[in-house]
């Protein structure tokens, strides 16, 4: 069966996104019952597979060493179109995600193949065939959305995270890069904030080429092969309490941008201005992460505006009783995962690692294994990497434990 997948556009012209419409003869090859509105969507070697849903179902992302998508697994939900309500005629309308949609380039050629082997729905792209002859479903009426991230629909959408710790070292930067750039591998807009004037956001990202100048205004002081130097004379500050523009923003990877800040010191205007804003950035980025710096007052103020808390810790006594503090202060429901960094496999890590499994059960908080401590990720952090830009095997653990967090992430968006 040839459908075309109906392709919509934000006012700028930009993608915005792509959904097909699947006939309810097709879905009931998957056996769904009538208020099941979930399937378990899979992308591999070009072709996107549709099966029931269980809880055996695995969720995950695997990104090549070049950034491309290689494999994705999900449970994603199924929206309902009425063709005729008093008659009750209906079809199904499948969102694709976009790291597929870019994978398969569906945004340049929306025409695919549907076909039925067993129990499974396949979607295969027609690029580059013959499919002049096909019968092709005609798409929509295109539909032109308000210059606005894509999954808000109105309403809060649950897209700005603070990284939070309790104490340095812990590798709150860390953090904020890998999820950072993990998300705008797969095709989201991101922008990190930080608090901290010395802006290590740039050591964990630099790249010994030219910054896109054409996004990045900002005078180049000194090339130096360790670390680049800026004139970080405006930033945060800038933007909130002065007024915001484009020349401020850093582009540190495709789809990954940073606004540094230029001081440590926030006043209480600064602290009045921010909701407003942030609210703004809410609309323009499809996430934002906030790097931090837990001894501030300001903390406070970056945390009641974050929807979720993503908390990186250690496998101690006082990290561990430092992290339940923080869930009982602030709530189970405002933290979203918590991640344990720099592991040893030793006796006393695995009892507070068991610990915090015993003590996080139930709470909804999402909590990956362990990120291990290897020489490799310091090596990669010294010379502006992230895990994402390494096909080493010796990161596959570490990268599935942050995929956890990004696709709960993404799951939470709307």
């Amino acid at each position: 069966m040839k459908r075309k997948i109906v392709l919509t556009y934000k006012k700028n012209g930009t993608f915005n996104q792509a959904v097909l419409t699947i006939d309810k003869k097709s879905l009931n090859i998957l056996n769904l019952k009538q208020d099941e509105m979930v399937v378990y969507l899979s992308y591999l070697n070009n072709e996107i597979i549709l099966k029931k849903t269980d809880n055996k179902r695995v969720e995950k992302i695997i990104i090549d060493k070049d950034g491309n998508l290689k494999e994705l697994s999900k449970n994603i939900n199924l929206n309902i179109s009425h063709s005729n309500k008093e008659k009750g005629y209906f079809n199904y309308k499948l969102t694709i995600p976009v790291p597929i949609v870019k994978a398969m380039e569906l945004d340049k050629d929306p025409n695919v193949d549907i076909r039925v082997e067993k129990n499974n729905i396949i979607i295969t792209s027609l690029k580059n065939k013959d499919y002049k002859n096909y019968i092709v479903e005609e798409p929509e009426e295109i539909v032109f959305k308000e210059e606005k991230s894509e999954y808000n629909q109105g309403g809060k959408m649950n897209n700005i995270f603070t990284v939070k710790v309790n104490k340095g070292g812990i590798g709150k930067t860390f953090f904020t890069v890998q999820i950072g750039h993990g998300l705008a591998l797969q095709g989201y807009k991101v922008l990190l904030i930080t608090s901290d004037s010395q802006n290590n956001i740039l050591h964990y990202t630099k790249n010994n080429e030219k910054i896109n100048i054409d996004y990045y205004v900002l005078v180049r002081v000194d090339i130096n092969p360790e670390i680049d130097k800026y004139d970080l004379s405006k930033g945060l500050r800038h933007a909130v309490l002065y007024g915001d523009n484009r020349d401020l923003y850093i582009k540190i990877r495709e789809n990954l941008y940073f606004l540094p800040t230029e001081s440590s010191i926030f006043s209480e205007s600064f602290e009045k201005k921010f909701d407003n804003f942030i609210e703004k950035k809410r609309i323009e980025y499809d996430y934002i992460f906030i790097d931090s710096i837990p001894t501030m007052d300001i903390d406070k103020k970056f945390m009641e505006c974050s929807d979720q808390l993503i908390i990186p810790t250690f496998c101690d006594y006082s990290t561990y009783e430092g992290t339940l503090n923080v869930i009982e202060e602030v709530g189970a429901n405002k933290i979203h995962s918590i991640v344990i960094n720099l592991f040893k496999n030793t006796k006393i890590q695995k009892k507070y690692y068991a610990e915090f499994e015993k003590s996080l059960l139930g709470t909804g908080i999402v909590f990956p294994k362990p990120i291990k401590e290897l020489s490799l990720i310091e090596n990669l952090i010294e010379n502006g990497k992230t895990i994402w830009e390494s096909g080493s095997k010796l990161l596959i653990d570490a990268q599935n434990s942050f995929a956890d967090v990004i696709s709960k992430i993404i799951e939470k968006r709307s």
